[in-house]
């Protein structure tokens, strides 16, 4: 698993808006969230790609190494984008690993949007939760 970390500007948002926006995904974001959070707000982008590792080992390393990230407790804005392979479906105890991370962040005023979005060749899923606390 690799987790990368990067405050984003107006270049690197076209590509992430091109990787993360999908009018045909089941649940989507849309630009101006991306726009708000990473560029008005300079939120953090939290990605992680899963590897040859299982999928529960792969969320809960994640969510382990990204617990250890000292900016993420004081973080106001942030995108949480989560890539798994097509071996395993994303299952709602992985939505549950999600909920439950932000539970331990004690933030009462954070709310998430959501994004599902599968590879254009199958290879897998991303799931994008884009989190903001505008009462901070």
């Amino acid at each position: 698993m690799k987790l990368k970390m990067k405050l984003v500007n107006e270049a690197q948002l076209e590509e992430i808006a091109r990787l993360m926006l999908n009018p045909e995904a089941v649940i989507n974001l849309d630009r101006r969230d991306l726009e708000y959070v990473l560029v008005g707000k300079c939120g953090m982008l939290y990605e992680a790609h899963q590897e040859d590792e299982e999928q529960k080992v792969f969320m809960k390393s994640f969510f382990e190494e990204l617990g250890r990230k000292p900016d993420i407790r004081d973080c106001h804005y942030f995108i949480l984008s989560i890539s798994v392979s097509e071996k395993e479906p994303l299952m709602m105890e992985d939505l549950d690993m999600v909920h439950e991370f932000l539970a331990t962040l004690k933030n009462d005023e954070l709310e998430s949007r959501w994004g599902l979005k599968e590879s254009p060749k199958g290879e897998g899923m991303t799931m994008i939760a884009l989190c903001t606390n505008d009462a901070k």
